[in-house]
Parts: structure tokens; sequence; C-alpha cells
């Protein structure tokens, strides 16, 4: 399955103000492809402790910037391996992080 949508790119951004002072993220809005996560893929990823939800694709490598989080479809998401692919295009397998709100 493959479809059409957006994602809100997640990077933090440590603060001058304060050592206890939570960093705000740096939020960027990108279009993307939705995929699902392949059956081999997701096995191996599941015996390391990640459980995969589905890989987000971008258009152009260049427009992820080593962001970890992100927001798609109104819940956050945890950026756990980038692949960039041979036509320049980079992949984002995500998954869902637990007890936090967007």
């Amino acid at each position: 399955m493959i479809r059409a949508s957006t994602v809100t790119l997640l990077k933090e951004v440590p603060k001058a103000r304060g050592v206890y002072d939570a960093p705000d993220p740096e939020q960027r809005e990108v279009a993307c492809t939705v995929q699902s996560v392949y059956r081999q893929e997701f096995y191996a990823a599941l015996s390391q402790g990640y459980t995969p939800y589905c890989v987000l694709i971008l258009g152009n490598y260049a427009e992820y910037q080593d962001e970890r989080e992100c927001i798609f479809e109104g819940q956050r998401y945890k950026i756990i391996r980038p692949y960039v692919r041979p036509d320049n295009k980079i992949e984002l397998t995500i998954e869902r992080v637990v007890n936090r709100d967007v």
C-alpha cells in the first residue's frame, strides 16, 4: 500500500537560557508517501526491540536533516531508521512514541 501524505519533522534545538529548560522542537512539514513495512524488516526490527509502524518516503534525501522524531497523522513517532535510496529519495522507518503528547 502506497499513498501520498505529509509529515512534520521535529528537530530538538537546545536553548541557551538555562540548564533545566527543555528544548523546543523545530518543526518542518514535508510531503511524503507512505508504505507498509515489509514482513522481513518488521520481524528483524522486532527482534531488536523496535516496533516499526510504517515507512515514510521523502522525495529527496536533503529534506531530512537528522530529525529523530516526527508527527504523522496526529501521532508522535520516533524515526528508527533513515535509509537513502539509490534514486536520492530517503525512507524513514518510524515507530510510535508511547506516553507522549503531540
